[in-house]
């Protein structure tokens, strides 16, 4: 099991820059685990579920509008519903939970920092001397004016992205407050060189969302934040970074905009998502029990796209995307086996509070994966594969940590109880 930890450990880490090198290594942890345990590590409502949700997924792209596309389109459901479904044997320590997600934040330095340079290099203030440069040159010809993407295809996958990220980060921050509070032996010079960078590493999160332009990027983190920083009320010095950076965030989108754009309520009033939400539902009304195949959206759009809206391939809702593509049980199915998870977490957290400490990391991980559900009212990022996994392993996290809480879910996980 050691050995399957650490292999997860290396992919979950590199999968932001060589994503599709990792890929072999999570198939050999899957496998792994499987010949190992030979069953899964869900209980039996969330394995119904979620083989119901399969089921009919399959069924919709059998008769869907166009099949061929469906069926390549279940690659984008049905392996990472294993994945899930295997992952808490992985994570079966609150320990590695701790030590996954502070790696994850750590490692996300480099993407932040590519963010802000890409940025820089798109600014319309730049001077013309410097844009001649060949790499700057380079940057700026990325797609998306004055958006960054960093390593991701869209700057809205970046933001979804750095939104999770920040939110583990606040979870660690969190622990190591209450644990200073708490009068815990610390590890002196090497401690406090550990808690700045995990400060800086968590905030520059913020830059990287600032640079992505995203609006729900922004929004989020900002929630992300004043939950934080005033709802847990841990410590001062955490409750000021995050009022700095807030209005650091805040006075860059005053003074610059938000990706190349003003900041007023045109952005908001006149965004197309709303025309396209409203073709949506009509398909999602037109065959509400199986829709019309996943990935199928884009072939129906511009044939009722009488409005003039940006062609899109997806209603950048994950639940209108549901309802039209795979039909309204599907969607209700897989909201509430999910939300079943999270209600158990929520539950937990309530119950006990933060009086054991890395019930501080649980609150990150549900803060990662609510950014994660809030991001999903307004964009469609799971078609990148380096999100979905993310989504999926920070969901089993939060599983692995309610099966913790009891001998019977430690039974499950394969632990002693």
């Amino acid at each position: 099991m050691k050995w399957s930890q650490r292999i997860f450990r290396l992919s979950l880490l590199s999968l932001p820059y060589i994503s599709y090198v990792c890929f072999p290594g999570l198939l050999f942890v899957m496998g792994a685990v499987a010949q190992r345990f030979r069953r899964l590590a869900v209980d039996r409502w969330i394995g119904c579920g979620l083989m119901g949700v399969s089921g009919l997924m399959v069924l919709s792209a059998w008769f869907a509008y166009n099949r061929g596309e469906a069926l390549l389109h279940l690659w984008n459901f049905l392996p990472f519903f294993l994945l899930f479904s295997l992952l808490p044997f992985v994570l079966n320590r609150t320990e590695q939970l701790e030590k996954l997600a502070l790696d994850i934040v750590l490692v996300s330095i480099p993407i932040n920092l590519y963010a802000l340079v890409q940025y820089i290099a798109k600014l319309r203030i730049l001077p013309r001397d410097i844009r001649r440069f060949p790499l700057v040159l380079w940057l700026r010809q990325t797609p998306h004016r004055e958006r960054a993407l960093s390593v991701f295809d869209h700057p809205n996958t970046l933001a979804s992205f750095l939104v999770l990220v920040l939110a583990l980060g606040l979870g660690l921050i969190i622990k190591r407050s209450l644990d200073a509070q708490r009068s815990l032996p610390e590890a002196g010079p090497a401690y406090w060189i550990a808690s700045r960078w995990l400060y800086a590493a968590t905030y520059a999160n913020l830059v990287g969302i600032f640079c992505s332009g995203s609006r729900n990027g922004v929004l989020i983190a900002v929630a992300q934040i004043i939950t934080a920083s005033i709802l847990i009320k841990v410590n001062y010095k955490m409750f000021w970074v995050g009022l700095v950076g807030l209005g650091a965030i805040i006075v860059s989108i005053l003074g610059m905009g938000l990706g190349g754009r003003s900041l007023s309520l045109n952005i908001f009033t006149q965004d197309p998502r709303l025309g396209i939400w409203k073709i949506g539902w009509t398909l999602m009304q037109e065959r509400p029990w199986l829709g019309w195949g996943l990935g199928n959206f884009k072939f129906l759009y511009p044939e009722r796209n009488d409005m003039g809206l940006p062609m899109v391939t997806h209603p950048h809702n994950f639940w209108l995307l549901m309802g039209c593509e795979v039909g309204v049980l599907a969607m209700v199915i897989m909201t509430l086996t999910i939300g079943y998870i999270c209600f158990k977490a929520v539950w937990l957290l309530l119950d006990q509070g933060l009086s054991q400490s890395h019930n501080a990391i649980l609150l990150g991980y549900l803060m990662a994966f609510g950014g994660c559900t809030l991001f999903s009212l307004f964009d469609v990022t799971f078609y990148d594969s380096r999100i979905n996994i993310m989504n999926w392993f920070v969901l089993a996290g939060i599983y692995t940590f309610t099966q913790l809480s009891s001998a019977q879910g430690r039974s499950r996980l394969g632990l002693e109880s």
